[in-house]
C-alpha cells in the first residue's frame, strides 16, 4: 500500500472531503439509510477516528450488522419520511439499493431483479433524534442515502434543534447549473448551508456557522 495514500470507504470518496470540513478528533453522526458500517459508508472514516453516532436503516439485517460493527453506537431499525406511518419497502439482494419509493423500486429491478417486499415502520428524523441523540450531545454530522426519500428526510427535521455542521445527502441527477430549483438543496440552503461540492450522486453541504 503507498504510505502517502488515504482510505475511503465511501462508495465516490465523499467522506474525503468530509473528514476535511469536520477535522476534530471526536464528534457525533446521523447516518440514515446506513447500509453498512464499512461498504459504501460516509461515516465510517469518522468512526475509525474515534466519533460515535446514530446509525438508522429500515433494513433489520443492516441494522444487525451494525450491532456487530458499532457496537458502540446507537442503531435503530426504523424507516425515516416526512410523517410517522407504515411504507412498502422493497429489499434488494444489493441492500445499497433498498428502497420506499416506488419509481426507484421500478428503476433497480432490471438491473438487481425482484426485491422483497415488506412493510416497514417509518418515522421522521426529527422523532428519531429527540428520541435517540443523547441529552447535549449536537449532530455535527448528518449524513442521507435514502434512495427517492431524502428530501422528505430532511423535510422531517426538527431545525429548531438540530441543525448538523455538515450534511451529505444523495441528490441523484442534480444540475448543478441550476442546482437551487431541487426542492432539497433550497430547504438547505434557506436553512443557512453552503453548497460545497457533488460527488457524483451526493452533495455535501456546510452550515455557515461552522465556518
Amino acid at each position: 500500500m503507498n504510505p502517502s495514500g488515504t482510505v475511503s470507504y465511501s462508495q465516490f470518496g465523499e467522506d474525503m472531503l468530509v473528514s476535511q470540513l469536520l477535522p476534530q478528533a471526536t464528534g457525533f453522526y446521523v447516518d440514515c439509510g446506513a447500509h453498512d458500517p464499512w461498504r459504501y459508508s460516509n461515516t465510517a472514516l469518522l468512526h475509525q477516528r474515534g466519533w460515535t453516532g446514530l446509525n438508522i436503516d429500515a433494513d433489520d439485517e443492516a441494522v444487525a450488522r451494525f450491532h456487530i460493527g458499532r457496537s458502540g453506537d446507537i442503531n435503530v431499525h426504523c424507516g425515516v419520511s416526512d410523517k410517522p406511518g407504515v411504507l412498502s419497502f422493497a429489499r434488494f439482494a444489493d441492500g445499497a439499493v433498498n428502497t420506499f419509493d416506488p419509481a426507484m423500486t421500478r428503476q433497480q429491478t432490471p438491473g438487481f431483479g425482484a426485491p422483497v417486499m415488506s412493510q416497514v415502520p417509518v418515522e421522521t428524523l426529527g422523532e428519531l433524534l429527540h428520541r435517540h441523540v443523547p441529552q447535549g450531545v449536537a449532530v455535527d454530522y448528518l449524513n442521507i442515502d435514502c434512495e427517492g426519500l431524502d428530501f422528505q428526510v430532511l423535510a422531517g427535521n426538527d431545525w429548531s434543534r438540530f441543525v448538523p455542521k455538515v450534511i451529505t445527502v444523495e441528490i441523484s441527477a442534480l444540475n448543478l447549473l441550476h442546482a437551487s430549483s431541487n426542492p432539497a438543496v433550497a430547504l438547505l440552503v434557506e436553512r443557512g448551508y453552503l453548497f460545497r461540492g457533488q460527488y457524483f450522486a451526493t452533495s455535501i453541504f456546510h452550515h455557515i456557522s461552522a465556518l
